[in-house]
This record gives structure tokens, sequence and C-alpha cells, in this order.
């Protein structure tokens, strides 16, 4: 399954965050120009890590990829590629909590922004975002985007030609609710 957004590459190939709930393992399918076919480039089948979020750090030109986990381990995880994807490092485990639910990655002014449910226990709720100015390594405080006590999930953001930081996700399983974070708001959280 595909829940996150894909990066272009250099070469214009795209390149799509997959995973599978049956086995708990990501990897990574490219798809060159005319994008009508694509193959594995990259597998991740340690640490059951699912739901990958590919992010171009505009800062060091690596791009980040950030998992949420499957099992036991409630942290987000982070990878990193130098070299357009070619080559991948090892997860690492951040500092970020995660109750086993979905997260979502965006780029702002040289530093990268996740969402995710800034909580444990399973709780899928408040939903936060927070930034971090070195690829991922370390983390702001959170900053809450819905703090209601019913689950809100599944986020999914991209950033916009003003700065901004357009997001939807799922509200109280009922209904999807769209948020903008505008450039002065993404700018604030440290």
């Amino acid at each position: 399954m595909i829940d996150n957004l894909p990066i272009l590459l250099q070469n214009d190939s795209l390149l799509f965050p997959c995973y599978c709930e049956k086995t708990d393992e990501s990897c990574l399918l490219s798809s060159p120009s005319p994008y009508k076919s694509q193959h594995e480039s990259y597998s991740i089948n340690a640490h059951a890590l699912i739901q990958p979020v590919l992010i171009r750090d505009s800062k060091s030109t690596s791009i980040i990829l950030l998992f949420r986990p499957a099992g036991e381990s409630c942290s987000i995880w982070r990878n990193h590629s130098n070299d357009e994807g070619r080559t991948w490092a090892s997860p690492i485990r951040t500092s970020l909590p995660n109750p086993l639910s979905g997260i979502g990655g965006f780029s702002h002014n040289g530093r990268i922004g996740l969402v995710c449910n800034h909580a444990m226990n399973h709780q899928r709720h408040p939903l936060s975002v927070a930034v971090s100015e070195n690829g991922g390594l370390s983390w702001s405080q959170p900053r809450h985007i819905e703090t209601i006590n019913y689950e809100v999930s599944y986020p999914s953001f991209s950033t916009s030609r003003d700065n901004g930081a357009h997001g939807v996700y799922t509200y109280n399983r009922r209904m999807i609710k769209y948020v903008y974070l505008s450039e002065e708001e993404l700018d604030a959280i440290r």
C-alpha cells in the first residue's frame, strides 16, 4: 500500500513509499519517466516499520525516510539517503513517541516537519506537528494541531508555494478534516 506522497528524484524518477501490513515491511518503488512502470529500489524488513514518509531535506540535499512502528517499539524511526535513494543508512529510533498510528511529513524553509499523534498507549489524539533543523536527528516540542478527545489520525501534508503546509487527516473516523499551517505558524515552532 501507499500511504504518503512520492518525491521526485533528480533523474526525474518518482520514488514511492510503500508498505505491507501483513508482513510489517516497507519498501520504496522507483518509477522512471514517463511513469508507466516501477521497480523495488529499497526494502526495509527490520524492526517492523510501516507507512513510510519520504521528505527531501533541502538544507542538506538528503532524502529523509520516517516510519511508524507496527509492533512493540512505540517510537518513530528515521532513515536517510545522501545519494538520491540509491543507498540508505540503517534505520534509527527517534525521540518522538508514536501510539502505533500513521504519520505525515513535509519540508519547510530548510527544516522538516512531522505530523503525528504525539502520545503513547494507543491514544490517537492529540495530532501534533514537530520540526527538525537537522534532518530528523532532533525535534522541537510539538505544537498541537487538534486536541479533541476523539481519534484524529492518518495525516497527509505537503508544502505550498506560499511556504505554508496543507494537510488532511481523519476526524473521528467519520470525516476528513483539512488544515492549513501558515509560514508564520511553522516558523514559530522551535
